[in-house]
């Protein structure tokens, strides 16, 4: 965005004083520049992973199936000190109720509700993911709708991503103007083109899926087991600079 910003306001410079001082503009105009992109990339293991899960129940009765949903939602937050997931790491979003109908000779007929409710767990023992999914599972969570897989120096290690860039962007630029016999005189325009980190799967209601791997199907027998869960990912984070250097 500055280095738009800045073209406009040479663009606009250009106009103003071609009538006035001919000598400026052709000194503006006969600027040579030289613009590349860098990038930079960090992979890590992840070292928590925010889980969020579902739970859809229906009954033709509001107050049953809200019943029903409450004491699935109650189980899965007893997982919560069993897995050593802190209190402020456990969120719960308010209850969701939807009337349903169905067509019946040109009339709607109410046939029940459904209600849902989704409760999002923070876990820091990876090696329990596994045992948490099907916790959850036998808990009555019925719909995964996300698995975000993330590193808590995320800020840290961005920052690094974006230094990695910038100089990758410097060695090419001195690459390029090497090849063709000149020389770097300085910074004319820097823009961050793309910055990010990824390793994560999100869902909406209405079925129960999963990204990585198959839904965990044995059942937890003890929550403080521990056993290593394969092929977790890397969390990457990557960033894109542009930059625009004058030659001398």
């Amino acid at each position: 965005m500055f280095g738009q910003n800045r073209w406009i306001g040479i663009a606009v410079g250009c106009i103003v004083l071609v009538g006035a001082t001919p000598l400026a503009a052709q000194q503006t105009v006969d600027r040579r520049l030289v613009n590349v992109a860098g990038q930079g990339q960090i992979s890590v293991p992840p070292d928590e992973v925010v889980v969020a899960l579902g739970v859809e129940t229906f009954n033709a009765d509001l107050t049953g199936a809200k019943a029903d949903n409450d004491a699935r939602i109650r189980k899965l937050l007893e997982l919560a000190p069993q897995f050593n997931v802190a209190e402020q790491s456990v969120r719960v979003d308010p209850v969701r109720v939807q009337p349903s109908y169905q067509d019946r000779d040109g009339r709607k007929d109410l046939t029940g509700y459904f209600v849902r409710r989704s409760v999002e767990l923070t876990l820091t023992d990876l090696d329990r993911f596994e045992a948490l999914m099907s916790a959850a599972i036998e808990s009555g969570a019925n719909n995964i709708q996300g698995v975000n897989f993330r590193s808590t120096r995320a800020v840290q290690l961005q920052e690094e991503a974006r230094m990695m860039a910038v100089e990758d962007a410097t060695r090419r630029a001195q690459t390029l103007s090497s090849l063709l016999g000149v020389k770097i005189a300085r910074v004319f325009s820097v823009s961050e083109a793309q910055f990010g980190s990824y390793c994560s799967y999100n869902a909406g209601w209405g079925y129960v899926s999963w990204s990585g791997g198959e839904l965990p199907n044995r059942k937890v027998i003890d929550p403080n087991q521990s056993s290593k869960t394969p092929h977790l990912g890397r969390v990457e984070l990557t960033a894109t600079v542009s930059v625009t250097f004058e030659l001398e």
